[in-house]
């Protein structure tokens, strides 16, 4: 179950009128990073934040994952906060156009899963928008042993992790190049999806397989956004650790 956590939003509006002919007012209007309100055809520049976030309801019975999430929304939202504050206030004390303010946004969004009743997932998605062509998605996961109270890293789910890593690799460059999405020996998904730490450092684990999550960028060009390997664990059982073994004949 999502609920809002909170909504926060603060959204400011300057009105002006641009003095030059009509044939001309909505190119004007356009470098003034503005649009033309069809009521009166005035030019309206929109400046302000806003942030939406929802909160996974579903670990509110763990308390240590609870304040593990909680913790990394609450800075989130604060340096989210604090970043658009500066910029607003360099916009304002300089010589920058008014549209240097432009809108700022954030929403955040995540998906739980379950590899067992003792050990669950949480992904969060996290779009931001400060200026520029177009805004940017980043992933934050965390993979949470409920026995033991702590967060399991590939360390664990592995005999060793850069054996791991090793197996996992060739599997999601296969899968990737199967979809379609980039041809086979593309040097950019081959550099996004090498075997080490910060490449693989995004992953979710479910009953089945371990999902590694990569934000856009890391195997190909913005247009490609963001994207989602599933690796089965029955694929990998010569690297696993004893607990994540697959039961023989899944």
């Amino acid at each position: 179950m999502k609920t809002a956590y909170p909504i926060a939003g603060l959204f400011l509006l300057w009105l002006f009128i641009i003095p030059i002919a009509a044939q001309e007012t909505s190119s004007a209007c356009t470098d003034q990073r503005g649009s033309i309100r069809e009521s009166d055809g005035k030019c309206v520049i929109q400046s302000g934040m806003t942030m939406e976030i929802a909160y996974p309801l579903e670990i509110e019975t763990h308390p240590f994952a609870q304040e593990i999430v909680d913790t990394y929304l609450q800075e989130s939202r604060a340096d989210f906060v604090r970043s658009y504050a500066d910029a607003s206030s360099e916009a304002l004390n300089s010589d920058l156009p008014m549209v240097a303010n432009i809108p700022w946004d954030m929403a955040i969004d995540y998906t739980y899963s379950e590899y067992s009743q003792d050990t669950f997932s949480l992904v969060l998605q996290i779009y931001t928008y400060t200026g520029g062509a177009h805004g940017n998605t980043a992933y934050k996961t965390w993979v949470f042993d409920a026995e033991a109270e702590s967060v399991l890293t590939l360390d664990d789910i592995f005999v060793d992790s850069a054996a791991g890593l090793d197996a996992v690799a060739p599997l999601a460059q296969q899968d990737i190049v199967s979809r379609g999405i980039v041809a086979e020996g593309d040097e950019w998904m081959l550099e996004g999806t090498a075997p080490t730490p910060e490449n693989y450092a995004n992953y979710t684990l479910e009953a089945d397989a371990i999902t590694f999550y990569f934000p856009p960028y890391q195997v190909g060009s913005y247009a490609l956004g963001t994207l989602e390997v599933h690796v089965l664990l029955d694929s990998l059982r010569d690297v696993l650790a004893d607990r994540f073994q697959p039961a023989t004949g899944e």
